[in-house]
């Protein structure tokens, strides 16, 4: 029987379990266990719809206690003042209490009434700007930004200056774009670099912003960046540079139909100005990750040199946008990788590496080895599309592989889908993914 089971045991297999509908089915299966489970129902909670934001504000805002208990939270696009769609659904709405709420958040005078007018039409960004600040438990976060959006994005640029945190406890937080072309602009994320326990932000198809600055420089306790088919072209000089202790940075490109077009160009990606904004942390990165996915129409620029990165561990990154597909000799021996690496280097993966640079790859790579230029190395990987197409290729690669064995470093060749081809084991980013949750 429950009644037998300590209060603590039954909460620790309530966390433990994989999913909400698991923990709800546990919850009502009697009285007990309901009210014990009640806030464990409510740490991940994914809103859509003015239907369900209505509701989970009444309910919050009755029950602080439901509120604290809110860990996770998903917004997946909601409707913005002009919407044709806000008012499609029907809710319920309480005028003297959106009166009161409006109040409570500092809104008065005419923007209060075009706060309430908007409150009564059922805009869900109205309506989520009311319910944010209540959600101070809140440890993660996943927004799918709409375009438009004034509420919601004014009040969190609001609560990030507020004397006492109004998210201590926020510390991972990813951002996305509604749409399948164009961007959501990156400023809006800066809010979240102020908040204290803030460690992780990422996003989706995101717009860097030339006229934006660093939310607050070089003093965001944020350790880690993770950016997906997103544009960087100035360097994302505004997240990496409110960062004090950046760790790891990782931009990824994996999809193809993404649009290249204004406003979202991913024709004006600037590799080298990404190398220059992390020049800031060359002492306190760990791990870098810059991949294109082959497509060299993705980037202007060629990246620097690491060598100054002291205490960098994981270097992921193109072929291409390091320079060494020339012909030119002079140019090349310039750019030559036994110049570019730190000595602290442990694993090193070299992606999109054309066929024909394959053996010229190769050669770089041994003499990076027998130089001792990185002495810590462990874990080597060469990725091509059609790598075993020609003889000299293959030879060129059993040999870096005997090199490789002689001097104890694992050496992994990945074809275009970064399948392994022979070797033990893959490479992949060695942190943990942000996972939605809910």
């Amino acid at each position: 029987m429950s009644s037998d089971i300590p209060s603590e045991i039954i909460c620790l297999i309530a966390e433990a379990l994989d999913s909400q509908q698991d923990r709800f089915h546990l919850a009502v299966s009697c009285r007990r266990l309901y009210r014990l489970l009640l806030p464990a129902l409510y740490s991940h909670v994914g809103l859509c719809g003015i239907r369900a934001i209505s509701s989970f504000l009444y309910t919050i805002v009755g029950n602080e206690e439901l509120a604290t208990a809110v860990r996770f939270l998903g917004l997946h696009g909601w409707a913005v003042p002009g919407d044709d769609w806000a008012s499609a659904e029907e809710f319920e709405y309480d005028a003297k209490l959106m009166h009161k709420l409006a109040l409570e958040v500092g809104c008065f005078g005419v923007e209060r009434d075009e706060w309430i007018r908007n409150l009564e039409l059922g805009v869900d960004d109205a309506w989520l700007a009311l319910l944010i600040p209540r959600l101070t438990g809140l440890r993660r976060m996943y927004i799918m930004w709409p375009y438009g959006t004034s509420y919601f994005a004014d009040m969190f640029a609001k609560v990030a200056f507020e004397d006492v945190p109004v998210f201590p406890h926020l510390e991972e937080s990813y951002a996305a774009w509604y749409d399948t072309e164009g961007g959501a602009d990156t400023s809006l994320m800066l809010p979240f670099f102020k908040f204290p326990a803030m460690r992780k932000i990422g996003g989706y198809t995101l717009r860097d912003d030339p006229n934006d600055k660093p939310a607050m420089t070089r003093l965001s306790t944020v350790t880690e960046i993770d950016l997906l088919n997103s544009n960087s072209f100035c360097g994302l000089r505004n997240w990496i540079g409110s960062c004090q202790p950046l760790r790891r940075f990782r931009i990824t490109y994996d999809d193809p139909l993404v649009s290249p077009g204004e406003p979202f160009s991913f024709g004006e990606l600037d590799i080298r100005a990404i190398q220059q904004s992390l020049q800031l942390h060359k002492t306190m990165l760990e791990s870098v990750w810059i991949c294109l996915n082959n497509d060299e129409n993705l980037y202007e620029g060629e990246v620097g040199s690491f060598a100054e990165f002291t205490t960098l561990k994981t270097l992921h990154i193109s072929v291409s946008p390091l320079g060494l597909m020339v012909s030119d000799y002079e140019s090349l021996v310039s750019r030559q990788l036994k110049y570019r690496l730190p000595p602290s280097l442990e694993n090193l993966f070299l992606c999109d590496c054309s066929p024909l640079y394959i053996s010229q790859t190769c050669k770089q790579l041994e003499d990076l080895i027998n130089l001792g230029v990185v002495p810590n190395l462990m874990r080597l990987g060469l990725q091509s599309k059609r790598i075993h197409h020609a003889p000299r290729r293959q030879q060129d690669l059993e040999q870096l592989k005997h090199r490789c064995k002689e001097a104890g470093i694992v050496f992994n060749v990945y074809s275009k889908d970064c399948a392994i081809i022979g070797g033990e084991a893959g490479f992949d980013w060695p942190f943990p993914e942000f996972t939605i949750g809910w």
